[in-house]
């Protein structure tokens, strides 16, 4: 009898997830999308790799913030989440600079700023800023 519920609950875990993933994979995609637009990087698998690692390492910075300053995270502010943005242009910002030391400073900054606008944009949209 109970036994729908059970795996009721574990159907809306993986159905969480697989949205969770399709995200990602949006942010991916839309953020290489940019980097190509813009000229960073104009191959789509070297565009796409940085990507995936300043993400990586969003998603790292992000576990380190939910450790030590997690009550910043019950709220879902419009406010949060502007700080979780620059957080996140910051972070991928010196990834990429990093990752591609032979474009200036300035131009990595510019595409960290505009490659996280469509995923930031996605988030208001479905309200999550609210």
């Amino acid at each position: 009898m109970f036994y729908l519920l059970d795996a009721g609950g574990a159907g809306l875990y993986y159905f969480f997830f697989a949205l969770f993933v399709a995200f990602v994979l949006f942010a991916i995609l839309a953020e290489a999308a940019v980097m190509i637009l813009m000229k960073y990087n104009v191959k789509f698998k070297k565009a796409f790799l940085d990507s995936f690692l300043a993400n990586l390492a969003t998603f790292a910075l992000g576990f380190v913030l939910i450790e030590f300053v997690s009550d910043f995270f019950n709220s879902t502010g419009l406010i949060n989440l502007f700080v979780l943005y620059i957080m996140s242009v910051l972070m991928e910002w010196g990834v990429l600079f990093l990752l591609n030391r032979d474009k200036p400073a300035k131009q990595s900054f510019v595409v960290a700023i505009v490659m996280n606008l469509p995923t930031y944009a996605f988030l208001v949209l479905i309200g999550i800023g609210r």
